[in-house]
């Protein structure tokens, strides 16, 4: 990436003085005391005119660094400068430099100048995986990184976005442990952010014991489907063989209903049968008609007479046996 800045309002130094040339010391406050709420968006700092004409003086080399010390627990960091406005003594903080000094308002901080060297590469970690949600980081950093002078080594710097405020840790920067971004060719690396390594192990090593539980799961259906099916067959033979002999039981017991019905239906048909008819009604031979069709029964007198003669032998035949007859003229 490559971060372009513009000093233009305070004329070029050709000449670099040694680091410490200039060390003075201001009552430090946030820059919303001058209603200057955009300098938040960046690290440019504010210092009153007597610091322009002693810089000057030093002839200072453009671009104009800074180191900020915390005189009492010796933190520094590091910051350019916008303008030459701050009421004598006093100086105007972003407030999120402040925090990172360790620093409240009207607290002494030191400011010398410094020399870096230009960067060439920056590795940066989002603190939040909200960062990774944003289309195109590249160029909200590129955008970003033009308010800033300078990046120190395991620092935070906010970077404001879509009305957030994301905050980026330069865990590594070279050469050195700080280094000047102003018209610099940077390559930038970007680091996860904290616990998204171990996140991301948690949800590959979720996702394999699902994986193993799904195989182990379909290895067991497949043992088992053979089992299951020879077991469905047996029961499917042994439900068609028990509707096979409930079906055979209730023909039979159909077909004895029927001849049921049927020897009923011929016992009330001879009941319900008239009387024979004679034919020739009076003393004499009489017919009648019985019960099998088409059968002629003799009369009762006769078949007696019948079955007399039949109990009665039957006489020797004799020659000549009859009685005698006279032959009268």
């Amino acid at each position: 990436m490559n971060f372009g800045h513009g000093y233009d309002n305070f004329g070029d130094f050709h000449h670099s003085a040694p680091p410490g040339a200039f060390s003075r010391h201001y009552r430090c406050y946030p820059v919303s005391f001058l209603e200057r709420e955009e300098l938040e968006r960046g690290d440019k700092i504010v210092l009153p005119p007597s610091a322009l004409d002693q810089l000057s003086r030093l002839e200072i080399s453009f671009p104009m660094l800074f180191t900020l010390v915390n005189p009492t627990s010796a933190q520094t960091t590091h910051c350019g400068v916008l303008e030459f406005v701050a009421t004598e003594g006093h100086m105007y903080v972003p407030y999120w430099m402040m925090s990172n000094l360790g620093v409240g308002e009207g607290d002494l901080v030191t400011v010398e100048n410094a020399v870096l060297k230009k960067g060439t590469f920056v590795k940066l970690q989002p603190q939040s995986e909200d960062f990774l949600d944003i289309s195109n980081p590249k160029a909200v950093l590129e955008a970003s990184l033009r308010n800033f002078s300078c990046l120190d080594q395991d620092e935070c710097i906010p970077i404001h976005y879509n009305n957030k405020t994301f905050w980026i840790n330069a865990v590594e920067v070279r050469p050195g442990s700080a280094i000047s971004i102003i018209d610099a060719d940077v390559n930038v690396e970007f680091a996860p952010p904290p616990g998204y390594e171990e996140k991301e192990k948690r949800m590959k090593a979720d996702a394999e014991a699902k994986a193993a539980a799904a195989a182990v799961a379909a290895v067991a259906a497949a043992a088992f489907a053979p089992a299951a099916t020879t077991s469905s067959g047996a029961s499917a033979a042994a439900g068609a063989a028990a509707g096979s002999r409930l079906q055979a039981r209730m023909e039979a017991l159909a077909k004895q209903r029927l001849g049921a019905d049927a020897g009923d239906s011929s016992e009330s048909s001879d009941d319900e049968k008239p009387p024979p008819k004679e034919a020739f009604p009076g003393a004499g031979q009489t017919l009648r008609v019985g019960a099998r069709k088409g059968a002629m029964l003799v009369a009762p007198a006769d078949r007696m007479e019948e079955e007399k003669k039949k109990e009665e032998p039957e006489k020797p035949f004799t020659p000549f046996g009859g009685a005698g007859r006279s032959l009268r003229d």
